[in-house]
């Protein structure tokens, strides 16, 4: 696998330093491998579909190329019927993905390519594991399920929402930057975000990706208090700031650098 080095979020992992989420990582992942998944894989086994070597073997063989330049197991993938373009992981100790059967049929080959490597990449990375981790914890706290999981008040307290959600922010750069070297093709890449955007082929065909881009300035100069909360209530970045950061980093000597590592090595799609 690339250097992990050439394609992380230059932030991320400092962000994740101050989380302290040691103190009950121990009880939540407990506690959801227990009583949470166990509830999730009788809907995720008798709802969906199971990418494999007879079903949907380009799928699976797309992965396969993915997981050997992950360096990883190939995770299980399972395909159902939704009206939105999605690829997602989920899960912690044993992570899967979901993808709509309409990104699929709909997409690109090389548009799924980079989302499906995007998904791979989080859990490679530990990032599905701690979004799991961090959406069980605040869930109970929230419903007040603290002493189940013995997680002592003072500790739930600490959490701040704002500083989770922050560093899930910026991990989704990080695995942006390494779908973009799998993928190899800048405008592909941004092509596959505004699609889910817009949930639209034909739509997105209309897109100037350079006034797209634009948006994002509109988006920064809303400077009101219930603007910054609705920003910072946000887990993905607003699709504008996700291209933008990819141009930039496709253009540095980091970017361009990783993407001849990768072609050199014969690691690129």
């Amino acid at each position: 696998m690339i250097d992990r080095a050439l394609f992380a979020h230059e932030r991320e992992e400092s962000v994740f330093a101050e989380l302290e989420l040691v103190p009950f990582e121990k009880q939540i992942a407990h506690y959801y491998a227990e009583h949470r998944q166990p509830g999730l894989l009788p809907d995720l086994y008798g709802k969906t579909v199971h990418v494999s070597a007879s079903q949907f073997k380009e799928l699976h063989d797309m992965a396969g190329q993915l997981a050997a330049l992950l360096d990883m197991p190939l995770p299980d993938i399972y395909v159902y019927e939704n009206f939105y373009y999605t690829v997602e992981s989920k899960g912690m100790a044993d992570s899967w993905i979901e993808m709509s059967a309409k990104t699929l049929i709909e997409l690109h080959p090389a548009e799924v390519m980079f989302l499906l490597a995007k998904e791979m990449c989080a859990i490679k990375l530990n990032h599905t594991y701690y979004y799991t981790l961090i959406e069980e914890l605040l869930n109970v706290i929230a419903t007040n399920r603290l002493p189940v999981i013995g997680v002592a008040q003072d500790v739930a307290n600490r959490v701040e929402k704002v500083r989770l959600y922050r560093w899930i922010r910026i991990s989704h750069y990080t695995t942006d930057n390494f779908a973009y070297l799998a993928c190899g093709d800048l405008a592909i890449c941004a092509g596959a975000i505004v699609k889910t955007v817009l949930n639209n082929t034909f739509l997105a065909q209309h897109v100037n990706i350079t006034e797209f881009i634009k948006q994002g300035e509109r988006i920064n100069a809303l400077n009101g208090q219930e603007h910054r909360l609705s920003k910072l209530d946000e887990q993905v970045p607003y699709a504008p700031f996700r291209i933008k950061s990819l141009m930039a980093y496709a253009a540095s000597a980091r970017g361009l650098k990783a993407l001849r590592k990768m072609k050199h090595e014969g690691m690129g799609m």
